[in-house]
């Protein structure tokens, strides 16, 4: 199984502690995961985190340095490093991005990847983020690539310009796949995979039991028959995991 992630935060104490979280979730529920952290080269990547990755799982991480894209459509992070990187590659592979935690093993997506070329997670309806907005669309915190050959940087450049980037949702590497997929009628999503793969860390209850963490997401309208169990644990915009006081963030040490 392949996982790739992308390391662009600040090099600080919390983002370094987040991502090294993200790695040790991930392997410590898919012992046979190959994980590849895609990095700007121009910028690097925290020694915390590779210093880290050395003492716990020298072999099933590679850290690769890339570059951005020069002239892309929109000269933004998730334009032309995210978007632009995620299409050159040439297996298969599920991109999860870094500021999460994953509650459980990731086969059931893995299993996923050829019976569709692409497949992503809808946003949640949760409270601000989709205000006013009729058109449901993807967040790209989680996505499983099966045919690379889908994932073309030309073909999504194109349909950018053919709808004089004018996005009908909101985001950028999102919007822009959003948006190509609507261009050719193409469905992303899968009946199997809901939002409890992609799952708002800000309405997420989180538990220990007999040493492992488990998470479910609370309906923020009260609605009990709306919750479900979490697989991946998103700590997106202001639900970091220092801000939302995390306990899975705040019982881990990545020094010891």
């Amino acid at each position: 199984m392949n996982v790739v992630t992308i390391m662009n935060y600040p090099d600080s104490e919390q983002y370094n502690k987040m991502c090294c979280l993200f790695i040790k979730s991930i392997l410590e529920n898919n012992t046979e995961c190959n994980i590849f952290v895609l990095y700007d080269g121009a910028v690097g990547i925290s020694k915390n985190i590779v210093n880290f990755v050395e003492r716990k799982y020298e072999t099933l991480v590679k850290f690769i340095p890339l570059s951005r894209k020069d002239n892309a459509f929109i000269n933004t992070h998730n334009i032309n490093f995210k978007l632009y990187n995620l299409t050159k590659i040439k297996e298969p592979f599920i991109f999860i991005d870094a500021d999460t935690v994953c509650l459980g093993k990731l086969d059931f997506l893995w299993e996923r990847r050829n019976e569709k070329p692409f497949i992503g997670c809808l946003h949640q309806r949760i409270p601000k983020h989709l205000d006013g907005v009729k058109d449901m669309f993807l967040n790209s915190g989680v996505q499983i690539v099966g045919d690379t050959s889908w994932y073309d940087w030309d073909k999504i450049s194109d349909v950018h310009y053919k709808i004089g980037g004018r996005y009908t949702v909101k985001g950028f590497d999102q919007a822009i796949i959003h948006e190509y997929c609507k261009y050719h009628n193409y469905d992303y999503t899968h009946p199997d995979i809901t939002p409890a793969w992609n799952s708002c860390a800000g309405y997420t209850e989180v538990t220990k039991v007999d040493g492992k963490w488990s998470g479910k997401f609370i309906d923020p309208s009260g609605n009990e028959d709306l919750n479900y169990k979490v697989f991946i644990n998103h700590y997106w915009d202001e639900f970091k995991p220092w801000i939302i006081n995390c306990p899975i963030y705040n019982s881990f040490d990545y020094e010891e």
